[in-house]
């Protein structure tokens, strides 16, 4: 890169010249070269750049995929706007076409949050009551006593419906959310203990959430969001499930080779993860989450109240994992799921939310998010 691209791109990262979302939008291929002090002249990407924290989040994030493996995306909002986002690495580690900011993750276990918001849609609108019987509306199972607050707070006490399938389903294809009510009905399941009696973190208990969600509105489940949720929201490149090319594989990596996951029995079930969306969606579901406009604001507030079970340090809500430290209180959620890591974070507050989401094996997202973290809410 010549000594006159680089005087360039520092005088428009001091002026801060405005481009999308009031930052600096830099388009540069020149690949990636060795972690160094020159902040601007390392961009191998495209990056929003828009506060002088910007600097140390991208060190930040340069280390962590060359020295970790870290293939994704990273989004860091303060007081309601971007003032970092970047797509670095491989959307396909084996042809090398490079992720951009358009890259659909698999949220995994993020994708809680929006099945929770979906549900106190239709509690909002009377058609459901938090502490309404599951067997209101899913009358095939052999769970009683346990309602839909229960689930959406993880103090169900249902099992596992992971082992279920991967133990007794021997059909070709993956079941849907209605398929695995069934299955569970004609298999049964025991519970763990007595529902609202301590927490216990359930996959279940949200793929159950979203077979209700497509009992009461008539719709599937992707659909409902869909309607509800990514249109409304202008959410362009967010789906429910791996409908197309454009989604993002998963891979499994290691010191010299990597290779793609193939899908699983649970990818045709959802409300517990199969959400799929880019880092400028979940910008667009921030703005929603901090101030809503689908929702009224106390329905929303609700979701991050804690059960009150076992008194635990970190507790849980609607969807939301809730904590309090030293730096405030945060409603997060963390996913793990068939090669995809990632997180969703935002301290209250602060007034900040930290996206990290990672299309491999690698473990260095967690790390990341926790140095990010540092650095924007120090």
């Amino acid at each position: 890169m010549s000594i006159t691209v680089i005087k360039m791109f520092t005088i428009l990262f001091t002026l801060f010249i405005p481009s999308i979302f009031s930052g600096i939008s830099i388009d540069n291929n020149d690949g990636l070269e060795h972690l160094t002090k020159s902040y601007t002249a390392i961009y191998n990407d495209t990056c929003v750049i828009s506060d002088p924290l910007a600097g140390q989040i991208d060190q930040m994030v340069l280390y962590h995929n060359r020295r970790l493996g870290f293939h994704g995306s990273v989004l860091v909002v303060k007081d309601g706007s971007p003032i970092y986002a970047r797509s670095i690495g491989y959307a396909d580690l084996k042809s090398k076409e490079r992720l951009n900011r358009n890259s659909s993750f698999e949220l995994a276990s993020v994708s809680k949050q929006f099945t929770a918001y979906a549900i106190m849609m239709l509690q909002e609108r009377g058609l459901i009551q938090y502490d309404d019987p599951i067997d209101n509306y899913l009358c095939s199972l052999p769970f009683k006593g346990v309602t839909i607050r229960h689930l959406l707070n993880h103090t169900s006490g249902v099992q596992n419906y992971m082992w279920l399938l991967e133990n007794k389903w021997i059909k070709e294809h993956a079941p849907s959310n209605k398929e695995v009510v069934n299955f569970i009905g004609e298999h049964g399941m025991y519970m763990n203990f007595k529902a609202g009696s301590r927490f216990s973190y359930s996959n279940t208990g949200y793929v159950l959430l979203a077979a209700i969600i497509e009992e009461v509105s008539g719709k599937s489940y992707g659909s409902f969001i869909e309607e509800n949720i990514f249109t409304p929201l202008c959410m362009y490149t967010a789906s429910v499930g791996k409908s197309d090319s454009k989604q993002l594989t998963g891979f499994q990596t290691g010191r010299n080779y990597s290779r793609r996951l193939k899908p699983t029995i649970h990818d045709n079930a959802f409300g517990d993860k199969g959400i799929y969306a880019s880092i400028w969606d979940l910008y667009k579901w921030n703005k929603e989450v901090s101030n809503p406009k689908l929702l009224d604001k106390p329905t929303v507030l609700e979701a991050f109240k804690p059960a009150i079970v076992n008194r635990r340090k970190i507790n849980y809500g609607f969807g939301f994992r809730l904590m309090e430290d030293n730096k405030g209180s945060y409603i997060y959620h963390h996913g793990l799921w068939n090669g995809f890591r990632t997180t969703y974070s935002m301290n209250l507050d602060e007034n900040t939310t930290i996206v990290v989401l990672n299309h491999t094996n690698s473990k260095a997202k967690t790390p990341l998010v926790k140095r990010l973290d540092r650095i924007v809410n120090s």
